[in-house]
């Protein structure tokens, strides 16, 4: 429990408290309390720079403080009421990890922080993680406000943890390097081709063993496991909720809404899909090194790898600046995890790479594309159908509304 803090206070605290989202380097009341926790960096960038502590789903720090020059950063808080609870450790504009608290941590008042460097790290379950990581890159809520947003490393992965036959038990969490980097390859060594998957159900990894993993999603399928094929446009809507039975109600923007965004149904806290629009807000957009409006923006990408090989894909770095000093840099890396139509393969992995938005098109108008160019779909597909992702195709880096059954990778976002 709190020492000597009336609930008053506790609430007026919390009301005074920065976001660590908000400013470069937020200041506000830390809890005062007889408890020191103590957090080890590990790392000589950090020193001087404020740290910050909160609980999931809220961007208001429980407490905050400056790393010292011994890499440790002190907060006079105590955590025990939060053993259990996820909570994030913000270095603002730099990095944000998520970490459930462990009973042993909040006794011994101390835990380390791992190397942003390592991206996302996998308990020994296989089925959680011990440490989401998320990278700031120079890119802010909607595009172009001033609240920055924290990129996950890898994409979100689901596990099977029922067997064969039986209905599917899912377990998610954002990969690990290997992970991201094979994107859940079938045994055929293709990505999402395999004939145990059961088309135009809500449960369409029924067949698939326990520990089977995959990381492709339909648009708006909060549960995973949905494989519809292209023409099944009602029917997909209908089981995903996205269409009223009177059909008079489509759901366009489903960022950051629990009932269809299966980063924030999944992940909980403020994770959520990055916003993809072809006019407005728009957090992709940054990524085009040839947009108009971001052409003088970091990051800048590049391929990696060999194409057609499970290491290809494309990376970003962002410098993080403070002071006028450049003390680290971000590296973010989109695989090209391929995608599919219900159980079809049209994508190969090391090839084709198209990441989910979280938004559709009301008006049917065709998505922005750097070199003007566009394209249609299937025109013989309803017009509310499609939905936006971004998508990096033989070396164009592009939009592409595609079909809502489509299965395609999430890489999670939040603030």
């Amino acid at each position: 429990m709190m020492k000597k803090i009336s609930s008053l206070l506790l609430f007026l605290s919390a009301v005074l408290f920065i976001a660590c989202s908000a400013n470069d380097t937020p200041s506000g009341p830390v809890m005062d309390t007889d408890q020191v926790f103590t957090v080890n960096t590990g790392l000589d960038y950090y020193k001087g720079l404020t740290l910050q502590v909160g609980e999931s789903g809220s961007t208001v720090p429980l407490g905050e403080t400056v790393v010292d020059n011994t890499g440790c950063a002190e907060f006079n808080i105590d955590l025990t009421p939060y053993i259990g609870k996820n909570l994030w450790f913000c270095v603002p504009k730099m990095v944000k990890f998520f970490h459930t608290l462990q009973a042993a941590e909040a006794t011994a008042s101390r835990l380390s922080l791992p190397d942003k460097d390592g991206g996302s790290t996998l308990d020994a379950t296989g089925l959680g993680n011990e440490w989401i990581v998320a990278l700031y890159m120079g890119i802010n809520k909607d595009g172009d406000s001033d609240i920055p947003i924290y990129w996950a490393t890898g994409n979100l992965m689901a596990v099977k943890t029922s067997a064969a036959g039986e209905p599917s038990e899912v377990a998610y969490h954002i990969a690990d390097a290997t992970e991201t980097e094979r994107e859940g390859l079938a045994d055929n060594g293709l990505v999402g081709l395999d004939e145990r998957l059961v088309t135009n159900v809500a449960d369409g990894y029924v067949n698939m063993p326990a520990g089977s993993k995959w990381d492709m999603y339909g648009f708006g399928d909060k549960t995973g496991l949905m494989l519809f094929d292209m023409d099944k446009h009602k029917e997909y809507c209908y089981a995903t909720g996205q269409m009223s039975e009177d059909r008079s109600v489509v759901y366009w923007d489903i960022s950051g809404d629990a009932r269809f965004d299966a980063a924030r149904a999944q992940l909980g806290g403020l994770w959520r899909l990055p916003t993809c629009r072809n006019s407005g807000p728009n957090e992709y957009a940054a990524f085009e090194d040839d947009c108009e409006e971001y052409a003088n923006q970091l990051p800048d990408g590049e391929f990696y790898g060999e194409s057609g090989v499970t290491s290809f894909g494309t990376q970003y770095r962002y410098p993080v600046v403070v002071g006028g000093r450049e003390i680290t840099v971000n590296t973010l890396q989109f695989p090209a995890a391929g995608f599919r139509h219900a159980n079809e393969l049209y994508g190969a992995v090391g090839q084709y790479c198209l990441y989910w938005g979280g938004n559709a098109d009301p008006t049917g108008t065709l998505p922005y594309t750097p070199g003007g160019n566009e394209w249609a779909g299937d025109k013989s597909m309803p017009k509310w159908f499609t939905a936006f992702n971004y998508g990096w195709l033989d070396g164009m880096i592009t939009w592409f509304p595609h079909p809502r059954t489509s299965s395609e990778a999430i890489r999670p976002v939040t603030e």
